[in-house]
């Protein structure tokens, strides 16, 4: 069984939505992310996220999601919305990027993606990211850049 060290990370990703005109407001998404590595004996084989977003786009974002009317929201419930932030995410490379020296390293597609509505009454999205070759946990220069990015979509 994979051991695990915790990295614990806060920043604030916003993400902004279309604009309809140049001087409207736009909506930003403020998420706190938590990053582990997780190691495989004496290797590092990836990363497992999870992004807490704000209470703003939560509200927004569960809108008509609880289908039977429980007030709960499972697993069964936010499994679409959940692909949806994945695929969202792709093209920003899930904002993680791994370099061990001046190489970058490739992550694997991402697994075991799902959202939780947490007893705080915010979202949270939990996705591993597996490194494509596992890198020796003792590797000089192993890093890992987690970006904190502004999206304009215009």
């Amino acid at each position: 069984m994979p051991l695990r060290a915790g990295l614990t990370l806060t920043s604030v990703l916003v993400l902004a939505t279309r604009l309809t005109s140049p001087a409207s407001a736009h909506p930003h998404v403020w998420v706190t992310y938590e990053v582990t590595v997780v190691y495989d004996k004496a290797n590092v084989t990836g990363v497992e996220h999870v992004w807490t977003f704000d209470d703003a786009y939560t509200t927004m974002a569960i809108e008509g999601l609880d289908k039977n009317g429980d007030g709960k929201y499972d697993r069964e419930e936010l499994a679409e919305l959940a692909k949806v932030n994945m695929e969202g995410l792709k093209d920003f490379s899930y904002f993680t990027f791994a370099k061990l020296g001046d190489k970058d390293l490739a992550f694997a597609p991402p697994q075991d993606a799902w959202l939780e509505y947490s007893d705080n009454k915010m979202l949270r999205l939990h996705f591993r990211l597996p490194l494509a070759q596992p890198a020796h946990a003792d590797a000089a220069g192993l890093n890992f850049d987690l970006r904190s990015l502004i999206i304009h979509r215009l």
